[in-house]
């Protein structure tokens, strides 16, 4: 039996190191090139993040709740009726079929994130420097950002780079590792 490699035409080995090396740049590029934006150094997904943020504009803090909030109250009723076209697909069970754990969690911050828009219930809940901060602060700038990850980072993951990296500093980081676990045990045993 002949090596697939030794076998595959050369058009073949070249189509497959171009496949492996644009999106790879691209992903590089994205993720981890300092670019200069309004007077600083950023990458360009945060670019894209801020970008996304300021075209949405005010419309992000209802649209981040309404997504909770549904997401929160269709995985409910999921759980009460299971209706045959999300338990019998796959992608769809898991999205709105999680475990009790985190089926509680959904729930709790579905009430939480409701109870914060509309500022009724424990102020302690929703005033300015609690749940105000998370859903008007912080959620806002995690939508934009994790919606250009979520589609750009298979650009750094699924093309090989994360594998090629992991070959040429396996022999440094074994190293690491190795000194750490003699550090730590060191210590255990020394107290």
């Amino acid at each position: 039996m002949q090596n697939s490699a030794q076998s595959m035409p050369k058009s073949g080995k070249k189509g497959n190191f171009w496949m492996f090396f644009i999106p790879s740049l691209i992903g590089l590029f994205l993720f981890m090139a300092p670019i200069s934006y309004d007077g600083g150094l950023t990458i360009p997904v945060a670019v894209l993040a801020k970008a996304l943020q300021a075209a949405v504009g005010d419309f992000i803090v209802p649209l981040v709740t309404a997504i909770i909030a549904v997401m929160a109250a269709a995985s409910i009723l999921t759980r009460i009726f299971k209706p045959a076209f999300i338990t019998d697909n796959e992608f769809l069970n898991g999205l709105f079929n999680p475990t009790p754990m985190w089926l509680a969690v959904r729930v709790i911050g579905g009430i939480a994130v409701l109870m914060t828009y509309f500022q009724v219930g424990p102020e302690a809940i929703w005033e300015e420097n609690t749940g105000g901060l998370v859903l008007e602060g912080l959620l806002p700038t995690l939508f934009a950002v994790f919606i250009f990850a979520g589609l750009l980072l298979p650009l750094l993951l699924n093309f090989g780079l994360l594998e090629l990296f992991g070959a040429l500093l396996s022999k440094i980081m074994r190293q690491c590792l190795t000194f750490q676990v003699v550090v730590l045990s060191t210590v255990w045993l020394l107290g």
